[in-house]
């Protein structure tokens, strides 16, 4: 078909819904839905729902129709051979979608629904497009009701990813089902899963037992999860890192087979040195044993997940000069050895794999790289975490040819315990450069699980896909208040939006947060310089902290679903709350017992409610809770050392 008939004239229904939504208001005045639908009109009435009956005479498949039951069960609506006739239907529905390479990708995820007195519509040109609109009917359901309305809705990007990262802190397997039911019930449809990292594989394979977590995914659970994720069109791509984050194999007693070399004859504690003279934290290129293990990833990997994609990594490398290396492939620049490590890895991913991705930072720092890849081979992940993102990246992995996935991130580096709104804004301007650069897609990256508590984090999810399908389409006020309503049931959407504003508006980083949780003489001593420096800031933040948990305390007795996900917000705001106040009593050095012992009391209820969040998403048993890794960016492991601490200094103040 012509692109150009795609941009076709809407119905009348469809034009006053563009007249609507253009009006202040209107979106939080009507029935919402998340991600927010791009042309939603909503009319006077109610379709009473006694029974459904699903018109058996459509070409919509079984597994559509298997949906569309579970939706109207799930809501105690009984599907029978009488009732309010619901029909699903493959059709050419015309989609006015923005002129786009992908628009094939976009037209085929797109859907009419329209409920009025007749009954219920849903019409798509692909099956896939039913089931996102049957995703939307589930949201519009008020019990046994539903509001007569006319929708016609797609997605701004084809690929709408979300990624985890096991491999620095592994949540267990009930985890990431209820992460892939948040990402199908809102429109995304991939997870990237970060399998391995410096710290640890979370891929298990038996030839590797010293890089393995405690409870590594093995071969069964990984179709098991893969398999749950496709019911509901969400796809899980793998990535090994191949090249840099390979700390983890200075545990290893052959370590030195493996790593590539470096003339410092003194431990490197950068990210990207290790804690052995003369090694960096990258897989050697020249060494057998490293390209031994990156083959038996690749193709575990392949045969357990079975995407045509496999992301290798390959960021943050530093390619010194390695003796191994000059011996097999002679004096080097850095640009020649890079080229050489990824022409090695991609090469052997692709005989696992259809295409590979790769990070997009050391292609930007040193172009030359890529030229000897394939960009029908290859996919760009390019990621940039500022507030503000500068394009130019985009075009230029787009001059060359590759397909470009935008990278932003709800958590990375400086950030702990909340995202704020540093993450927010790049999400959104990420989002908005990715549809107006037209790429293949956006992947909102989530980083080191052990900074936050795992269900503090659903918010931002939702935002992530709320960018990801209708950022061309997004009101701020009316995506919270949207969310709020479908995610916790509250109908308090304005006043959870504006907690949430002002509590994303906290700026508290790592370094920050650290620095207040001091737990020993010398952090002691920086925090009370801290204090000293930031004291006026700081009460500010804490007066915006108890007016935050005030609204939140207050909507609580509101809310009618997800109440673990609602407190574990509230008890985040707690947590950074106290830190502040930990920080400020140090001013003067060693608080005086009595201020101590109520210190350490509240330091020991908000353990016990990390460590609840913790066994009930991650595991009990998990080594890492007691700081195995990353000790420094660990938040339970931080309280612990706090109370440790304040043991010492209350025996100390006893004697």
């Amino acid at each position: 078909m012509n692109r150009t008939l795609r941009h076709c004239v809407p119905c009348v229904a469809i034009v006053l819904a563009l007249v609507l939504s253009s009006f202040p208001g209107a979106a939080s005045a009507a029935p919402s839905i998340v991600p927010r639908p791009k042309e939603m009109a909503v009319q006077e009435g109610m379709l009473a729902l006694t029974a459904v009956w699903i018109d058996p005479g459509t070409n919509a498949g079984e597994r559509e129709r298997t949906l569309l039951e579970q939706v109207f069960q799930t809501a105690g609506v009984p599907v029978a051979g009488e009732g309010v006739p619901a029909r699903l239907s493959i059709t050419p529905i015309d989609v006015p979608c923005r002129d786009s390479v992908h628009a094939d990708a976009l037209i085929s995820q797109a859907y009419t629904l329209a409920i009025d007195g007749a009954g219920i519509r849903i019409e798509a040109r692909t099956p896939l497009g039913l089931r996102y609109g049957i995703r939307s009917l589930d949201q519009l359901l008020d019990g046994p009701r539903l509001p007569y309305a006319t929708i016609l809705d797609w997605p701004d990007l084809p690929v709408r990813m979300l990624m985890v990262d096991p491999a620095r802190q592994n949540e267990n397997m009930a985890y990431y089902r209820r992460v892939i039911d948040f990402a199908a019930r809102y429109k995304m449809n991939a997870v990237l899963c970060h399998l391995t990292d410096d710290q640890t594989s979370a891929l298990y394979h038996e030839d590797y037992p010293e890089l393995l977590h405690a409870h590594a995914w093995r071969p069964g659970q990984i179709r098991d999860l893969v398999a749950f994720a496709a019911e509901r069109d969400i796809e899980l791509v793998p990535e090994i890192e191949s090249l840099g984050h390979s700390r983890m194999f200075t545990r290893l007693p052959d370590y030195a087979d493996y790593l590539h070399q470096s003339n410092e004859e003194r431990p490197d504690e950068s990210w990207m040195g290790t804690d052995l003279p003369g090694f960096t934290n990258v897989l050697c290129p020249a060494s057998p044993k490293a390209m031994q293990y990156l083959d038996a990833m690749y193709a575990r990997a392949a045969s357990t997940f079975r995407h045509p994609w496999l992301h290798i990594g390959f960021d943050e490398v530093d390619m010194t000069q390695c003796a191994r290396c000059t011996e097999s492939f002679g004096e080097l620049g850095q640009d020649e050895w890079m080229s050489v490590a990824l022409q090695q890895a991609g090469t052997a991913a692709l005989r696992n794999a259809e295409r590979f991705g790769v990070w997009g930072d050391m292609l930007l720092a040193h172009p030359a790289v890529m030229e000897g890849l394939v960009p029908a081979k290859t996919i760009v992940f390019d990621w940039h975490y500022g507030a503000t993102v500068d394009e130019s990246s985009v075009d230029f992995f787009k001059s060359r040819g590759f397909d470009v996935i935008a990278c932003p991130a709800l958590v990375c580096a400086p950030h702990m315990v909340l995202p704020d709104t540093h993450n927010f804004q790049n999400i959104a301007n990420f989002s908005r450069i990715a549809r107006e650069k037209d790429v293949l897609g956006v992947n909102t990256t989530v980083w080191v699980p052990t900074r936050y508590m795992s269900d503090v984090l659903w918010t931002g999810m939702a935002f992530a896909a709320e960018h990801a399908w209708a950022g061309s389409n997004h009101d701020e006020p009316a995506f919270h208040s949207a969310f709020a309503q479908d995610y916790f049931g509250t109908d308090g959407g304005g006043e959870f939006h504006e907690a949430w504003r002002r509590l994303t508006e906290i700026v508290w980083h790592r370094s920050e947060f650290n620095t207040a949780c001091w737990m020993d003489e010398e952090s002691l001593a920086a925090a009370a310089a801290l204090a000293a420096k930031r004291d006026q800031g700081i009460r500010g933040h804490l007066g915006e902290l108890r007016a935050v948990r005030n609204s939140l305390a207050e909507l609580r007795p509101t809310v009618q679903r997800h109440q673990v996900e609602w407190d574990a917000i509230e008890q985040a705001a707690a947590i950074v709350e106290f830190s502040m106040e930990h920080l400020l009593a140090a001013a003067d050095g060693v608080p005086q017992r009595t201020e101590l012992e109520a210190l350490d009391k509240r330091c020991v209820e908000l353990m016990a409610v990390i460590e609840a969040d913790w066994d009930r998403n991650r595991f009990a048993d998990d080594p890492g809770k007691d700081g195995l890794y990353l000790a420094i960016q660990h938040l339970l492991f931080r309280f612990r050392q706090m109370h440790r601490f304040h043991g010492e200094l209350l025996a100390d103040s006893g004697n």
